[in-house]
């Protein structure tokens, strides 16, 4: 299979054996490798509460068998890949932490290199669509330009978008994007062989359980492949091989995730994000409120008429059950579609991508290139030609568009969107214009270098102004937690949004019970100093209650509360 990676000729992985060219992908990649290292390092405290989950079905997937790990809402590959880590190296609480961002930060280079990969196949396809032309007309971009262009572009996503410490498959997903990219492009080259269709099956296939949507994607991706065959009968036989790799993947998970939802599903992880989404249907504690969003089966338990304060500590497992299983949860679920509240979606979402910084710059130099290219026939025909490169970027962009726009969702789609456009630029009489390209080019790339400067330093900033975060909090909230007299494996409550917080996983105990954050400034000092809301918790049996205060110089220890060492945790123990 590593054939395949191994071309005859250099042009795959190099553009012509320039030593200028050499040399700058050389320093484009310590750029890159050195921008990701300062992001882990100074934010390796930073986690998600999908993280959390992810790692909880990680140590399931290794203690509690397969089966009893599957999980309908969580795509597994990146659980399996912290599974291992987690087996090989075997850290302690203390440091799970810096093996989970090591892991992305492996997953980063992955991405990196299959970028690498897919960014030489461009510039070699667009090399050989310039020897191939009969007009006069030729690529708008030097070779180096590209190089520069595409690692800025890569990344700017890689810091500012997707983010190495949010710890999520978003990631991993942008290897297998930028993989499969790169065959079509080997395939439209007539470049691909049998071996290259079975690969393609394989990453179609692992993608899958990276995202649900690709179970849908994968027959369109291997569709635009037998396109690109322009040979019908050699192309339905690869695209029947293709298929069968992947079928041959995938169908063992989703029978067994079928098996254990009760019914057939390939997932419900897009289903419920749509409801909670579009519908307006709450992510955590629905209770069924609304019917035409269908009958809840297995509402988690309200135990307090006066106070919003629930119980869910039973069937599912996990540090935070509410959130390690939330199709359980949303058993019953019905996608109710309402075209207001979908073109409302629609244009909030599409405002969001227009606000991200540097897309509408990006967009504004796409404009500009056209006004100046002369012949805009010419112009459009040669990023109509990049077509098979931007079908996938684009739909999984607009798939998004429906339901939320996060910007580690649609990072890789929008590089592959955005170098295929530019690869694809043609212009006639390119001396005349492409100096002038270049050099608005390269001002433009110095912008997006730029705000991926900013981003990286003021995240940096913001983060570790905080004493707390420099001093790993969650994990002295989880010490001091057994210096009160936790165990592993009590029940906590929690007053506040309970699936952040990662101190539970630390001590290994598990939040049963929790008063969400209502929105109210003093919410929490209400909720601390009602001894209704004490008597209330104590119903769910839970050992203590834990919240997060910021008492500016306030003792608040006259409510019974106990700080968590230097932190702004403070522990209720009954």
């Amino acid at each position: 299979m590593l054939d395949f990676f191994k071309p005859k000729s250099r042009e795959f992985f190099s553009c012509d054996g320039n030593n200028f060219q050499k040399r700058l992908v050389a320093v484009l990649w310590f750029i890159a490798i050195i921008s990701g290292i300062i992001e882990v390092w100074f934010c390796r405290y930073s986690i998600n509460p999908d993280a959390i989950a992810y790692l909880d079905i990680a140590d399931a997937y290794l203690n509690s068998g397969w089966m009893s790990a599957i999980n309908v809402f969580w795509s597994p590959l990146y659980s399996w890949l912290l599974g291992l880590a987690l087996y090989l190296i075997k850290p302690t609480p203390a440091y799970e932490i810096y093996v989970l961002h090591a892991v992305d930060f492996l997953i980063y280079l992955s991405a990196l290199a299959s970028f690498h990969f897919f960014l030489f196949q461009l510039i070699f396809a667009s090399r050989k669509d310039a020897s191939d032309l009969s007009d006069v007309s030729n690529n708008l971009f030097s070779e180096t330009i590209m190089i520069i262009l595409g690692f800025s572009l890569f990344i700017w996503s890689s810091l500012s978008l997707i983010k190495i410490i949010s710890a999520t498959p978003d990631m991993l997903f942008s290897v297998f994007l930028f993989l499969f990219s790169a065959i079509l492009l080997r395939i439209n080259i007539n470049k691909a062989s049998y071996l290259a269709f079975i690969i393609l099956g394989v990453l179609l296939g692992l993608s899958y359980f990276i995202k649900t949507f690709m179970f849908f994607l994968a027959p369109l991706c291997i569709g635009i492949a037998l396109i690109l065959i322009r040979n019908l009968k050699k192309g339905l036989v690869l695209l029947l091989i293709t298929l069968t790799v992947f079928i041959a993947i995938v169908t063992p998970y989703v029978i067994a995730i079928s098996n254990a939802w009760g019914r057939f599903t390939i997932g419900e992880q897009g289903p419920l994000n749509y409801a909670h989404f579009v519908n307006g249907v709450p992510l955590y504690h629905w209770q069924g409120e609304s019917p035409e969003n269908g009958i809840i089966k297995n509402p988690t338990r309200k135990i307090s008429r006066q106070h919003e304060i629930y119980e869910f500590g039973t069937p599912v497992g996990g540090t935070c059950p509410i959130h390690y299983d939330l199709a359980y949860w949303h058993d019953g679920l019905k996608i109710n579609f309402n075209l207001k509240n979908q073109l409302f979606v629609l244009l909030e979402n599409f405002a969001k991508i227009m606000s991200i910084p540097g897309i509408l710059l990006i967009l504004y130099s796409i404009l500009l290139f056209y006004l100046i290219s002369g012949d805009k026939r010419v112009f459009v025909k040669g990023i109509l030609q990049r077509w098979y490169l931007m079908v996938i970027p684009a739909l999984i962009v607009f798939m998004y568009l429906l339901i939320l726009i996060t910007t580690r969702y649609i990072g890789s789609s929008i590089v592959i969107l955005f170098l295929s456009i530019f690869s694809g630029m043609k212009i006639v009489d390119a001396k005349e214009y492409s100096r002038f390209a270049n050099v608005t080019l390269i001002s433009i790339l110095i912008i997006i270098n730029a705000l991926t400067c900013y981003y990286l330093i003021s995240e940096i900033y913001i983060l570790n102004r905080d004493p707390n975060f420099m001093n790993h909090e969650q994990w002295e909230v989880a010490l001091s937690l057994k210096q009160m007299g936790i165990k592993e494996g009590d029940k906590v409550g929690f007053i506040g949004s309970s699936p952040k917080e990662y101190w539970a996983r630390l001590a290994k105990v598990r939040i049963t019970a929790d008063m969400p954050y209502m929105g109210d400034a003093g919410f929490k000092r209400y909720a601390i100093s009602d001894p209704d809301v004490i008597r209330t918790f104590s119903k769910a049996r839970v050992k203590a209650i834990v919240t997060k205060f910021v008492s500016n110089g306030e003792d608040i220890s006259i409510y019974g509360w106990r700080r968590l060492g230097a932190t702004d945790y403070y522990i209720y123990l009954y």
